[in-house]
């Protein structure tokens, strides 16, 4: 028995068969659909005019905002740092020295 196959035997007949015109007829239908979508996300980009809108009120929206909420600004650091020194001074000494014994352990003051 001969186990050799030979592709010159089979022949060159296609089992398939596509109406004339088919390709053309895609190619076309392609094109078409291509130029619909690319027309149509042109229309989805904001125009220029709406964002420098977009920016100027945004920036005037990061500088008004802070000081509407918060007031003029002043030095808060001193001001909270005289309300942790009164409530330290409402504690007992016992809880005093508890504080001051675990903030002397924290690592992450005492770098």
């Amino acid at each position: 028995m001969d186990n050799r196959f030979d592709f010159n035997k089979i022949g060159k007949r296609m089992p398939y068969t596509v109406p004339e015109g088919i390709f053309d007829e895609m190619r076309e239908n392609v094109l078409k659909e291509t130029a619909r979508s690319t027309a149509a996300s042109r229309r989805r980009w904001p125009s220029v005019r709406t964002i420098v809108m977009t920016a100027a009120a945004s920036i005037a929206a990061a500088i008004i905002l802070p000081t509407a909420f918060n007031g003029p600004h002043t030095d808060s650091t001193a001001a909270g740092f005289d309300s942790v020194e009164r409530a330290f001074a409402n504690l007992s000494s016992e809880d005093q020295a508890y504080m001051l014994e675990i903030y002397s352990e924290d690592i992450f003051i005492n770098q």
